[in-house]
């Protein structure tokens, strides 16, 4: 992923922390001039131990744009409102996921590992957190902790 110019606190707004992780801060936040919401992933790059790229793939969350903001990238990407599995398991506590539903489910994540390991990267860090849901139920993955092989 390429770094683009200058600072995202000039096109971002309202921000609001939506989660932490070993490896940095993830908030939503407001584009000023489309509105249209946001994931931002702040990473302190002290802490990175692997390169992020961008992947197109129906499965992985798409990166609109990245930057370095002081000793952090911020990676700024897809929101997606349906949330992480985690969520929608315990939500569900009282009536469990049909096995079409996770099917389904199963299904996204593995059409989204067999395309990073066709783009080189192994994923290391497989769990309900990290795999995003859409509002429809359409499976995508942020690919926080991976890293590339040749």
């Amino acid at each position: 992923m390429v770094v683009d110019p200058g600072d995202p606190r000039t096109i971002l707004e309202n921000f609001v922390k939506i989660g932490e992780g070993s490896t940095g801060v993830v908030c939503i936040a407001r584009e000023r001039h489309t509105g249209r919401q946001v994931a931002v992933k702040m990473m302190d790059l002290r802490k990175q131990q692997r390169r992020e790229l961008d992947y197109q793939h129906m499965n992985v969350v798409e990166m609109f744009r990245s930057a370095l903001v002081e000793d952090e990238l911020w990676v700024i990407m897809e929101y997606l409102q349906g949330g992480a599995l985690t969520h929608i398991i315990a939500v569900r506590v009282l009536f469990r996921l049909n096995e079409e539903q996770i099917a389904t489910v199963s299904e996204g994540v593995l059409q989204a590992l067999t395309y990073l390991h066709s783009q080189g990267v192994i994923h290391r860090d497989i769990k309900s957190d990290s795999i995003l849901l859409t509002l429809d139920g359409r499976v995508r993955h942020p690919c926080p902790r991976s890293f590339r092989f040749s």
